[in-house]
């Protein structure tokens, strides 16, 4: 039977207080991660992470032209590179106390605008997931699937109502599969697998 999940919600709140630099577009939709708002700062931050990456592309440069050369350079050239990418690391980790992510994939609501004081805690955007619907089956002897591969389901009660569900577990000839909620299929649907 199909399960279908509420639709997830996230308040999104400031890790830091400071000045809005930038918003997202309101109604956006943002996968898990995305940049939804800046702080004032996260620009200078942004290119101390340039300065590094640059400097690390000219040591990784120097690193292949001193292949065949002394053993000391190419050591000390390869503790250059390491120090870089540490220093990117950080500089990167800096960098992101200046931007607030979306904690989960969805639609943006802002609640604050550029040029707004925030303080550390301030929700400054809501992002309103989509729901999810997930139905578990065992396959037949001899067919498979893997994660992400597709499969197509169909209503038993309804031949009409059909969905391409995407594999999201798969052990043995057993499947999880996830729906689209907005498929028409509604929760607790008694389903079958079509299979080719």
């Amino acid at each position: 039977k199909l399960a279908v999940s509420e639709v997830p919600t996230a308040d999104v709140s400031a890790p830091r207080s400071g000045v809005v630099s930038w918003v997202l577009a309101a109604s956006s939709d943002v996968a898990e991660g995305d940049e939804i708002v800046k702080l004032v700062g996260f620009e200078r931050a942004d290119n101390v992470v340039d300065r590094h990456n640059k400097s690390l592309a000219s040591y990784e440069i120097r690193l292949v032209a001193a292949e065949g050369k002394s053993a000391g350079r190419i050591a000390e050239i390869e503790s250059n590179v390491a120090r870089k990418k540490l220093d990117i690391q950080l500089a990167n980790e800096k960098r992101d106390a200046f931007i607030v992510r979306a904690p989960i994939a969805g639609v943006v609501d802002a609640r604050v605008e550029a040029g707004g004081r925030i303080k550390a805690g301030d929700v400054v955007a809501n992002v309103t997931g989509a729901a999810s619907a997930t139905v578990k089956f065992t396959l037949p002897a001899g067919a498979t699937a893997g994660e992400g591969d597709t499969m197509e389901v169909v209503s038993k009660d309804d031949a009409e109502l059909k969905a391409t569900c995407t594999v999201t577990e798969s052990e043995g000839q057993s499947v999880a599969l996830s729906c689209p909620a907005d498929s028409g299929l509604g929760d607790g649907a008694n389903l079958q697998l079509q299979l080719p």
